[in-house]
């Protein structure tokens, strides 16, 4: 296993997941500041003051981020971002950076090399360069011009020369997967166990809780798809908990893409956790009612948020975690319009994180068909009921990151592709997400004892393309146990 595949994976060479120092944050800004001199460029010119501004920005945080290396090497590998063989999704947020992924796709580069040795004027005539460069020139045609303009310390990689040998191995790939249930796991025991702590009258247990988020972020960055993959399962023995850590994923997942720094997304972690604790003071006769409400039923349902604010603040030791939590529990069902409930006496602006958590929570509750709606709808049909509501229910803005950080096709979906095959979503390309990676587990015939990955984004898959979601109750297929269990791979 080469260092690529290495650091893509967070597996170092004993083979256990590391604390990596890489700030993906501190990296995003950079890969901003990088691209974004392009655009700089051809608006202002390279003696303008603002674009030798942005150069002196960029080898500020180059020496932050490159933390005494001497060389910074960007690679775009099937749509993603790595700085020095680091994944770094979030920058994928930047229309600057996207745009100038696309102009790289086009000139076939896959990849550069920057030497912390060239003046500003080095950087200045690799834009000039490729600003004026036309679409069938090669990326080797191009670093020649660079050495006849006495360009030192800038190396062009094509895109051939990235993806060589970047295929990850399919023990690591089990190894990340792996990874994701043990946190997946620790996160619904840890929620678990501070809910009996609480109800005992005992305080819970915040360093605890602290912990499981931040190995759930930690999770999210380095590989996501894993841990999406695992909230697509909505038959767990007991739902309860494993929604809260679905809805947590999914915070999380939107708050990674809106760059917050680590201290937030541990608050919004912590947040989305304790969102619905407040159900837990309520009979479970009415929480897991198989039937439709009655009128009686929603009162008291709707108890839970102001419930779970006064369990958070009364249980925990005040500190920025409780207070957002509490507050997340107190507004996740109140709408953007203000509707909803309950119902307050002045109308003001919701708390960022009440409208993260009310997205994550609607969306997994419609696709579950355990709450409110008996029945389990497809993430598609769900997307489109959510976007149908935008403007009463949900911050435009965050619906669409959310829709973005998981995709058309949601890690775990099972899928009927074209050739009658049954397939589970493996993971989505951020710039193609209609067209994902999916693990073939079977076909009309029934399933299979090995599974087949195939990327419909690739060449030889043209002809196949995925014609509708699949329910698996319906179809019968337990896909618990393929989610969970880790078939041989052709």
């Amino acid at each position: 296993m080469n260092d690529f595949q290495r650091q893509m994976t967070g597996i170092p060479a004993s083979g256990k997941m590391s604390d990596t120092e890489f700030d993906p944050i501190e990296g995003a800004t950079l890969l901003s500041l990088f691209f974004g001199l392009g655009k700089t460029l051809r608006l202002v010119g390279h003696d303008n003051d603002t674009f030798k501004n942005q150069i002196g920005k960029f080898w500020e945080r180059f020496e932050l981020v490159a933390e005494g290396a001497d060389k910074l090497t960007i690679k775009i590998v099937t749509g993603r971002l790595f700085i020095n063989e680091n994944l770094c999704r979030t920058a994928l947020k930047s229309e600057v950076v996207l745009e100038a992924i696309e102009r790289w796709n086009a000139l076939a580069i896959g990849g550069i090399e920057i030497s912390f040795q060239p003046e500003t004027t080095g950087l200045a005539t690799l834009f000039q360069i490729l600003n004026q460069t036309s679409g069938v020139e090669t990326s080797e045609e191009i670093q020649n011009k660079l050495v006849r303009a006495d360009v030192s310390g800038i190396r062009l990689l094509s895109t051939a020369e990235v993806e060589e040998g970047t295929g990850l191995p399919e023990e690591d790939r089990t190894h990340m997967r792996r990874q994701a249930r043990s946190v997946f796991f620790q996160s619904m025991r840890a929620i678990s166990e501070s809910t009996s702590q609480i109800l005992a009258g005992r305080e819970g247990n915040i360093r605890q809780t602290k912990q499981v988020v931040h190995s759930l972020v930690d999770q999210l960055m380095v590989e996501d798809s894993s841990l999406l993959e695992l909230t697509a399962i909505k038959d767990y023995d007991d739902y309860t908990f494993a929604h809260s850590v679905n809805v947590c994923i999914y915070s999380l997942a939107i708050g990674v893409n809106l760059q917050m720094d680590h201290r937030r997304l541990s608050q919004l972690g912590f947040s989305a956790l304790f969102h619905d604790i407040g159900k837990t003071k309520l009979p479970s006769d009415v929480v897991k009612k198989p039937g439709a409400f009655d009128n009686e039923d929603w009162i008291m349902m709707q108890r839970h948020p102001s419930l779970g604010a006064k369990m958070l603040l009364k249980n925990f030791p005040i500190s920025a975690h409780t207070v957002r939590g509490a507050l997340t529990a107190f507004e996740h069902h109140i709408n953007i319009d203000g509707t909803g409930y309950p119902r307050r006496r002045e109308l003001r602006g919701l708390n960022l994180f009440s409208r993260i958590v009310t997205i994550a929570d609607t969306y997994d509750a419609l696709t579950s068909g355990r709450i409110y709606i008996k029945q389990q709808i497809s993430p598609i049909e769900v997307i489109r009921k959510m976007f149908y509501q935008m403007d009463q229910k949900f911050d435009q803005l965050l619906l669409k990151v959310f829709i973005n950080s998981i995709g058309l096709f949601p890690a775990g979906s099972l899928l009927l592709l074209s050739n009658d095959q049954v397939a589970i979503v493996e993971k989505i390309h951020p710039d193609q997400p209609g067209l994902p990676v999916v693990r073939v587990i079977g076909d009309r015939t029934g399933v299979r004892q090995t599974a087949k990955l195939v990327d419909l984004a690739a060449a030889e898959s043209a002809e196949v393309h995925i014609k509708r979601f699949l329910n698996p109750q319906t179809c019968n297929i337990d896909l618990k146990y393929f989610v969970l269990n880790d078939l041989p791979v052709e």
